[in-house]
Parts: structure tokens; C-alpha cells; sequence
């Protein structure tokens, strides 16, 4: 059965997978890091999987899950799409005067 996913939840999971930080992809996103983890369980919580290993203490940080990895590459290719799409129908649809 086909869900629906707001694209700011693969947003937030490919900020944080690349930063390996939460406080850092909501820097980068431009919103809170409250908001940056909501929207990465939130897409947990959707797609039935974890994606990333919180890792807390001294050597904490963020890793990816085997399913994160695979996820990562599509949710890249997926935004990239979004983003062209609006690009190019943005720059065809300009006004004529």
C-alpha cells in the first residue's frame, strides 16, 4: 500500500546522515534539532525500520543501519528528482511580461 512521505522527513535523514549529527543537519535545515529528530522518527516510524544507530556517550555520534544505507541512496535520488522537476518547470513557467 503506497504512503505518502513529505519530503522534509528524507530532508532531515539525509542531513543527518551526512553531517552524522543531529545538531549539525538542523544547522544545516535551518530548523530546530527537536524538529530534525522528530522528522527522522517520524520516517522510522513510517518506512517500519530504524535508520540510524544513536550512539551516545564519549564516542557518540550517528551511524548508519544497513537499511539507512540503502534508504540514504534513494531518498539522494528521490530529492535530486523534486528538485529538478521544480527547477525545471520554474524556469519554463516564468511570466511573459
Amino acid at each position: 500500500m503506497p504512503t505518502d512521505i513529505h519530503p522534509k522527513l528524507f530532508r532531515a535523514f539525509v542531513a543527518v546522515a551526512g553531517e552524522r549529527s543531529f545538531f549539525k543537519a538542523a544547522g544545516r535545515l535551518s530548523v530546530s534539532q527537536g524538529t530534525v529528530s522528530t522528522r527522522v522518527a517520524q520516517l522510522e516510524g513510517i518506512l517500519g525500520a530504524q535508520l540510524l544507530e544513536r550512539r551516545r556517550g564519549r564516542h557518540g555520534g550517528i551511524a548508519l543501519t544497513r537499511e539507512g544505507c540503502e534508504t540514504l541512496a534513494d531518498a539522494k535520488k528521490l530529492l535530486a528528482l523534486q528538485d529538478r522537476i521544480v527547477l525545471r518547470s520554474r524556469s519554463r513557467n516564468k511570466p511573459y511580461w
